[in-house]
């Protein structure tokens, strides 16, 4: 008998104590539905700024969009049950919250965790946008029409997606390349180098200034042009 009751004492012990894990992480859930509506609506915020202008012709894009779309649809109405059942006002503490949701027949854990899922999977289609909209800027811009490695990324630091730009502005670049990577080639050198390059224009299109460099890298060109200048005035 006495075996018995404590067999039962020790069962309705770790009856109580589970009990009591599920309600505490209940609590807990609803303490923290107040921080999760309000950082599920910065999401929001955030995600209306920045898909305008998405390039909607690309289908990868447009797919993502459509997804960011239906995910902001079901996040947003979850918010909105949440306001409506007061769980986002701060003050009440977590037991008040709690019994806020369960009145309305909601588990507290159950919305926290809805909240959550809605979240992350709103936060991966926004991860998969950011790369698609780099994928498509990156196989459109300018410096793509340069067959050498260097020259693009000169191109791209220097010039961005500028198709066409002056030969005194290819000079001034080309002579902070000189000057940054200690090559030995003089402002004046350059600058008579890069007219040589281009002789009798005033601007360059992206394509003339590949047909120039299209071989070796910027500083390896410079270096070779540079000394073949210095051959020449030693011959004349």
């Amino acid at each position: 008998m006495v075996s018995t009751i404590a067999g039962l004492t020790v069962d309705l012990a770790y009856a109580i104590h589970n009990l009591y894990k599920e309600v505490k992480a209940r609590i807990d859930a609803a303490e923290h539905l107040p921080n999760t509506c309000r950082r599920c609506v910065r999401l929001i915020d955030q995600i209306d700024g920045m898909v305008d202008g998405c390039n909607v012709d690309d289908k990868r894009t447009r797919t993502i969009l459509e997804n960011i779309s239906s995910c902001m649809e079901e996040l947003d109405d979850l918010i909105d049950r949440m306001i409506k059942l007061g769980a986002t006002k701060q003050g009440g503490g977590g037991v008040c919250i709690c019994l806020n949701v369960a009145s309305a027949g909601k588990d507290a854990m159950k919305v926290e965790d809805d909240l959550e899922r809605t979240e992350e999977e709103l936060r991966k289609h926004l991860d998969s946008l950011v790369q698609a909209t780099q994928l498509h800027t990156y196989s459109t811009r300018t410096s793509n029409k340069l067959e050498q490695v260097d020259s693009r990324r000169f191109w791209d630091e220097h010039f961005g997606d500028m198709r066409e730009v002056s030969v005194k502005a290819i000079a001034e670049a080309l002579n902070h390349e000189c000057e940054t990577k200690n090559l030995g080639v003089d402002t004046a050198t350059v600058v008579q180098l890069t007219k040589d390059c281009f002789s009798g224009k005033e601007t360059v299109t992206v394509l003339g200034f590949g047909e120039v460099f299209n071989k070796a890298s910027i500083p390896d060109t410079m270096v070779s042009l540079a000394k073949r200048a210095r051959a020449k005035t030693s011959l004349l």
